[in-house]
């Protein structure tokens, strides 16, 4: 699912959209993923 958003936003050619992913939807990923990482670092402890 990720790698098509990718793929669409690189080879789309819609400059508002690629940047619409990059301001928006990666920043949310980068989120989740720390979110993630913090929980399985708790667990681990």
């Amino acid at each position: 699912m990720i790698q098509s958003l990718l793929a669409t936003a690189s080879f789309g050619g819609d400059p508002m959209l690629r940047d619409f992913f990059f301001q928006i939807i990666a920043p949310l990923l980068v989120g989740v993923m720390v979110t993630l990482v913090d929980h399985w670092l708790d667990g681990g402890q």
